[in-house]
């Protein structure tokens, strides 16, 4: 059986065209979590997106990966109207979240340190 996809336009969420806030991203973030809860899937529209921040995307998205497995995001998020580099850009904050996640203390300790050092 196949899902029901939800279409989210983040450019409507937000109610702009510039993807830069933790906020809005969060408003995102928590529209995707809805839609999985009541077991639908996730088409994120990047339409009319002038500027998207790693930042954004980490939020949006990052914290998904500490909730849901690769395999459930694989089948159930997609992206749509997105320009090749914001592509790129979700998959480099995507990837960097999932080598974090696979050492949390180790990369937490690291970082203490490296502001101790300052």
């Amino acid at each position: 059986m196949v899902k029901k996809k939800v279409l989210i336009q983040i450019c409507d969420v937000v109610g702009v065209r510039y993807f830069i806030s933790a906020i809005d991203a969060q408003k995102v973030h928590n529209q995707i979590v809805t839609a999985f809860k009541n077991d639908c899937g996730v088409c994120l529209s990047f339409k009319d997106c002038k500027y998207l921040t790693g930042a954004f995307v980490n939020v949006m998205i990052g914290q998904l990966h500490d909730r849901y497995s690769g395999e459930f995001l694989k089948d159930n998020l997609f992206y749509t109207d997105i320009t090749e580099d914001d592509k790129k850009l979700v998959d480099i904050s995507v990837s960097n979240t999932k080598k974090y996640l696979s050492n949390k203390t180790a990369y937490d300790l690291a970082w203490k340190q490296e502001l101790t050092n300052m």
